[in-house]
C-alpha cells in the first residue's frame, strides 16, 4: 500500500461552489493528482498525490480554472 503526499496551492479566485467544483476537477486531471480539497476560507488547495507531480501542471490547471496560482507550501 502506497502513502499520499500533498501540496498545499495559494490561490486568488472566484470561490462559489461552482467555481470550486470546476477547479476541483481541473486540478484532478493533472497526471499523478489523487484528490483535493479546497479551503475557501483561507484561499488554499490541498492536493494529494501519489509520487510526484507537476507544478507547472497544477499552475496551468488553476489558471485555466479561472483562478490565480500564488504558488506552492510545503
Amino acid at each position: 500500500m502506497w502513502k499520499l503526499k500533498s501540496k498545499t496551492l495559494l490561490l486568488e479566485g472566484p470561490f462559489c461552489k461552482p467555481c470550486v467544483e470546476r477547479l476541483v476537477k481541473y486540478v484532478k486531471s493533472v497526471d499523478g493528482v489523487v484528490d483535493a480539497k479546497v479551503n475557501i476560507v483561507a484561499g488554499l488547495m490541498i492536493i494529494y498525490f501519489q509520487d510526484k507531480v507537476d507544478v507547472s501542471a497544477l499552475k496551468a490547471a488553476v489558471e485555466e480554472a479561472g483562478f490565480n496560482f500564488i504558488g506552492v507550501r510545503g
